[in-house]
């Protein structure tokens, strides 16, 4: 999104109680100081996993006098409640405001416009899992108790350079 133009950038987490979620902002906050944005602390909104929540949330960032210019959504489906809530107020996503989203769902693809996302391969997570339960149950060591996979961008069409400013 900084690459893009986008300067004025809000998220959209998941409750912070959950390591997860505390990552995921911990990763947006960094993103931001690694290319020299202030954290505004108005622009972050602690949200549930839902659709609901992520069109509140972005009610709540749009009504800002100066709303953001692109949204980082922690899940899909708070990007796709972001999305919902940006496109009733006539936003046209990924020319007017930019959304993202994280684990890139099966209907990320299939929504207008499609969901710029990060995809995990959960598929390859839940065999880890097994055959690490398999081993605990069988009393086995388990050699590596946390393995970190690289995750993918998927870029698709809910992201766009920022809007020009109005002539004054």
């Amino acid at each position: 999104l900084v690459g893009l133009g986008h300067t004025r950038l809000a998220c959209i987490a998941e409750p912070l109680t959950f390591t997860k979620a505390y990552q995921r902002l911990q990763g947006f906050c960094a993103g931001l100081a690694a290319h020299g944005l202030a954290y505004a602390p108005e622009l972050v909104v602690e949200a549930n996993f839902r659709q609901a929540a992520g069109r509140q949330a972005t009610q709540r960032l749009m009504e800002l006098a100066k709303p953001p210019t692109a949204i980082v959504a922690c899940n899909d489906l708070l990007a796709l409640g972001a999305l919902s809530e940006a496109q009733a107020r006539g936003l046209v996503v990924g020319r007017a405001v930019s959304i993202t989203g994280f684990d890139d769902i099966m209907l990320a693809e299939y929504v207008l416009p499609a969901l710029t996302t990060v995809h995990q391969p959960a598929t390859e997570f839940g065999a880890m899992i097994a055959q690490m339960l398999l081993q605990v149950i069988h009393g086995e060591p388990v050699p590596v108790p946390q393995r970190i996979v690289k995750p993918q961008l998927v870029i698709r069409q809910s992201c766009g350079p920022p809007p020009l400013a109005s002539p004054k």
